[in-house]
């Protein structure tokens, strides 16, 4: 819902979805994006990546970002931090625009919290981060 709002308060902008797909070649997040009014022509589906640094990576494969293009990146905001020091790594400078803020109960949020700490420990260690934990 983010991206629709993003990709209709800026109508030349590409709208690009990152991740596998449930149906082949991306037609399930093409068709929420034309059922909202985005046109075609300005979808871009990346389906191969299995996890953040294949995002990443082959986000900035597909489109090829140049220093004087604005990317915005949404992801919900717990995973905000590895997803911007993945895209980073990869040559790729976003913009966070962060998006589902926990709401459940203490023990969820901790479980979850700790699973992003270790990814983000892992992906410096793995050469998939340049920082251990990415500046604004």
């Amino acid at each position: 819902m983010a991206a629709v709002r993003l990709a209709k308060a800026f109508p030349k902008a590409k709208v690009v979805y990152s991740g596998r797909e449930e149906t082949a070649g991306g037609a399930g997040e093409r068709e929420a994006f034309l059922v909202d009014g985005i046109a075609p022509d300005r979808i871009v589906v990346e389906d191969r990546s299995a996890n953040t640094a294949e995002n990443a990576t082959f986000s900035a494969s597909l489109l090829r970002p140049t220093a004087d293009e604005r990317w915005i990146l949404v992801t919900s905001a717990f995973h905000m931090p590895r997803a911007i020091a993945a895209f980073r790594a990869a040559g790729f400078a976003a913009e966070a625009y962060p998006v589902e803020y926990l709401k459940a109960d203490v023990t969820a949020e901790a479980r979850i919290a700790l699973k992003e700490v270790f990814s983000l420990i892992y992906y410096r260690l793995a050469g998939r981060s340049v920082n251990l934990y990415p500046a604004p």
